[in-house]
Order: structure tokens, then C-alpha cells, then sequence
């Protein structure tokens, strides 16, 4: 993926200038580089140039869908879920994602049909954890054994 520097954590080191790491979630930044606080900023601009350079790019329209996320920007990102259900079927992540996001819509029917087309192609795909996780999400938005 020639992308994937954006999605990798930098590594940094304690140096005697004292730089220290910045933790933000599971990442590490160095502050030489970048500030954690423009990171997010930063890296939805970067996927959107990544977008127009390459708009059937499964990754970058999976990985631009969850940054909106992020920016609390659900209906785009919803858009980008929907449309990347549409184009690459395949993509297996894509199902859970989008399920949840119809979830926190109020959308249950639409998560739970979501959630099932998601096993399916699970199935096909052998990915026993999506398979297990897709499960698991579609009961839990049934409410089948859950108070």
C-alpha cells in the first residue's frame, strides 16, 4: 500500500534533547514530527488527496470513512460505508462498521441486514474473526440473549 506511513505510528526515541513520545490511543508520535493535536486534522486531508488521486481505492475509502467518523462527520461517512458496500463487496471490515454506524443512527433493521450480508461474505471469504464478530454484532443489535 503506498500509503502506509499515514497509518503506521511513527517510531521515536528518547533522545538527550529529551523529546519524549506523545501516546494518543495506540499511537505513538514523536513531537520533533508532528503534534499529536494536528495529526487527525492532517491525516483526513491527506486521505481526501489520496481519495482524488485514486477514488476506487478500497483502503482509502474504508480508512476516509472512518476518519469522518472520527471528525463527527456520520453522514459522510455512512455515504462512503454504503457506496464502499456497493463497489467492493469484499471488503468484509466494511459490514461491521457500517452496522454500527446504523446502530448509533437508530437504523436497527438497517444494521441487522448489514450485519448479515457481512456474515455472509465472511462465510465466503473464510475469515473466521469477521465471521465471529459479525455474529456477535447482529445478535447483540437483535438483542437476542443480551438485557
Amino acid at each position: 500500500f503506498p500509503h502506509a506511513s499515514l497509518f503506521t505510528p511513527h517510531s521515536s526515541r528518547i533522545t538527550p534533547s529529551l523529546h519524549l513520545p506523545v501516546r494518543l490511543g495506540n499511537a505513538t508520535f514523536d513531537t520533533r514530527h508532528r503534534t499529536a493535536l494536528t495529526m487527525s486534522a492532517d491525516r483526513l486531508e491527506q486521505l481526501k488527496t489520496f481519495h482524488e488521486e485514486d477514488p476506487e481505492d478500497p483502503f482509502t475509502r474504508y480508512a476516509l470513512a472512518q476518519e469522518h467518523l472520527k471528525h463527527d462527520n456520520a453522514s459522510r461517512a455512512l455515504a462512503l460505508f454504503e457506496e464502499l458496500v456497493e463497489t467492493d463487496p469484499d471488503y468484509v471490515g466494511t459490514y461491521y462498521h457500517l452496522g454500527k454506524l446504523y446502530e448509533r443512527l437508530d437504523r436497527t433493521d438497517d444494521a441487522i441486514d448489514t450485519y448479515a450480508q457481512g456474515i455472509e461474505v465472511a462465510r465466503e471469504e473464510g475469515t473466521q474473526k469477521d465471521l465471529s464478530e459479525l455474529q456477535d454484532a447482529k445478535l447483540k443489535a437483535e438483542g437476542v440473549g443480551f438485557d
